[in-house]
């Protein structure tokens, strides 16, 4: 199978990927404001990655994706040459097709599982990476423990989301509701994707990033000068593309 492009998607049921809109489907669903929220987050934490690999001289990345939704995400940190493996769950079978048809890499292993039980398994990980997913889980945000990462573990939910949204098991999410991890970051997304290293006035935050690190890990903070710019839809298009993605829209 050759890597990325839309090839064909007979007997997928769409409606089920996109869930009512929980799911993004890059290009064909969602407006660009959701996209660059969506890429921007990723981003984030794929420079974080680099960063770490540059100063660490790290080889041999293991990346867990809980909640990989459309493939996207995992096949972005698959293309960092340093990832080894790219270890990609979720609970949707359509999403699961249409992931391993579109967004294939021999370095990412796609498989439906509930978070919760994957994560009692001994297995652990350089990094753990998850974008709007714990949210959706009761008590997600205390189901990854420090035990599971041995480089960073790096979540991104809502931010002080107000009740209403069906999907969504935990609400109003700040600083306050993460577990105790050691060597804790947390940073803010607009709904432009800008990225804050502190609530700006006057500005609506989207989500909140915690960015939990092990003992022998820089901080993040120190790698970066806040704020950071969101993605552009034309950047999201050519990292795909540059990666050997072919843009079919079929809907």
């Amino acid at each position: 199978m050759e890597e990325g492009g839309l090839m064909g998607q007979e007997n997928i049921d769409v409606d089920s990927i996109f869930n009512d809109g929980e799911r993004l489907v890059p290009f064909l669903s969602h407006d660009d404001c959701e996209l660059v929220r969506h890429f921007s987050s990723h981003h984030f934490f794929k420079q974080i990655i680099k960063k770490d690999v540059a100063s660490l001289n790290l080889k041999d990345i293991s990346i867990l994706d809980l909640g990989f939704g459309t493939g996207y995400a995992s096949f972005t940190y698959a293309n960092i040459e340093q990832t080894n493996i790219v270890k990609s769950i979720d609970v949707s079978e359509e999403s699961l097709e249409w992931a391993k048809r579109n967004y294939y890499s021999k370095k990412i292993d796609y498989e439906i599982c509930d978070a919760i039980k994957f994560l009692k398994k001994k297995e652990d990980y350089s990094y753990i990476v998850t974008r709007h997913v714990l949210e959706h889980i009761k008590n997600g945000l205390a189901i990854v423990k420090e035990d599971k990462f041995t480089n960073r573990l790096c979540i991104n939910v809502p931010y002080n989301e107000a009740p209403g949204n069906i999907y969504h098991l935990l609400t109003g999410i700040t600083e306050k509701d993460f577990p105790k991890y050691k060597n804790v970051e947390f940073f803010y997304e607009d709904l432009e994707g800008i990225t804050y290293d502190k609530i700006p006035k006057s500005i609506h935050i989207n989500s909140i990033i915690c960015i939990a690190s092990k003992d022998n890990m820089p901080k993040v903070s120190d790698y970066f000068t806040f704020p950071l710019r969101a993605v552009t839809v034309e950047e999201v298009f050519d990292e795909l593309r540059d990666n050997n993605f072919n843009f079919v829209k079929i809907f």
